[in-house]
């Protein structure tokens, strides 16, 4: 059952517990290079939504969860989906942005490790992200469109159990 199971939990466990967060991606592929890469904090949710049974595994292992999604349309909507279950388990969540077209796989293998690391630990936060889609995917200058945002993103807040994180 997909919904249960996360990709290399099984040799992923110690190197998330050890960084206090989770990088999580999309297909096994992304995991395979990036593990063979030495980014060992990796898990997949093997291309299905990320379930609430997902969010309550994550959370027995780290406090943070940075969603490392492919960087188009289908990558977008899926990062927005598991936002709310991260966020029910009161997990800290970030994205970290890819360039339109490409996957972990593909970023490291014409970029670099490196150069995935430092996308990562500028991941932005959730608020951040869910602002940005709406400008990027809609005319943000109608009026029916910014109330759409404006009920999202509360909504989101609604969700936040962090007090601090919550006001700020």
């Amino acid at each position: 059952d997909k919904s249960k199971l996360l990709y290399n939990l099984d040799k992923a466990r110690q190197p998330i517990y050890k960084q206090q967060r989770v990088l999580l991606v999309e297909g096994y592929m992304d995991v395979l290079m990036l593990y063979q890469s030495g980014v060992e904090n990796v898990v997949a949710s093997s291309g299905t939504s990320l379930s609430a049974d997902h969010a309550r595994l994550l959370k027995r292992f780290a406090p943070e969860v940075v969603i490392v999604y492919d960087g188009d349309a289908s990558g977008f909507q899926a990062a927005q989906r598991g936002l709310h279950r991260l966020l029910a388990e009161d997990l800290r969540v970030r994205i970290a942005l890819l360039p339109t077209g490409e996957d972990p796989d593909s970023f490291t293998r014409q970029h670099g490790v490196d150069a995935f690391t430092e996308l990562t630990d500028k991941a932005i936060n959730l608020i951040e992200f869910q602002i940005q889609a709406a400008i990027q995917s809609q005319d943000i200058h109608q009026i029916d469109v910014k109330t759409q945002i404006v009920k999202e993103v509360t909504e989101t807040l609604l969700n936040l159990k962090n007090r601090v994180e919550r006001s700020e």
